[in-house]
């Protein structure tokens, strides 16, 4: 029930703007009972009390940044999902971690000079990098 919680919110596109100041909160809370988690657990887990961590699911408090990072990092996700800058709860990439183009290239929508590069470009574009990467070995 918790992941068609997480859906319905990441596709409520029409939320008003009183909701989308909570979707910080929303988040935090869908995601503690998903990992089946107390807010008091939460609270040990990020240095901060039962109490706070309900005001951040209230949205009557906000996380600072570090907390941003810990609840990020304890639920498995991104401080950008958390925020609502993106609806996707599933991080395709940790900053230190090198990423294959061509899974980028199959998930993405690229545009080059202001131009869409539909799928025949994109194949191109990965027939030159296979090219490349074979001179390579």
């Amino acid at each position: 029930m918790q992941e068609q919680e997480l859906n319905n919110l990441s596709n409520d596109k029409d939320s008003t703007i009183a909701t989308n100041n909570n979707i910080t909160g929303d988040r935090l809370r869908i995601l503690r009972k998903k990992f089946h988690l107390r807010q008091e657990d939460v609270g040990e887990v990020i240095n901060r009390s039962k109490s706070t961590v309900a005001g951040y699911e209230s949205g009557f408090r906000s996380p600072d940044k570090k907390r941003l990072d810990l609840l990020a990092e304890l639920y498995h996700t991104s401080v950008d999902y958390l925020l609502g800058r993106t609806d996707n709860p599933s991080p395709t990439n940790r900053d230190n971690e090198p990423r294959d183009i061509r899974e980028l290239i199959k998930t993405n929508d690229f545009t080059y000079n202001g131009k869409k590069l539909d799928n025949k470009d994109l194949d191109l574009v990965l027939t030159i990098l296979e090219r490349i990467a074979d001179e390579k070995s």
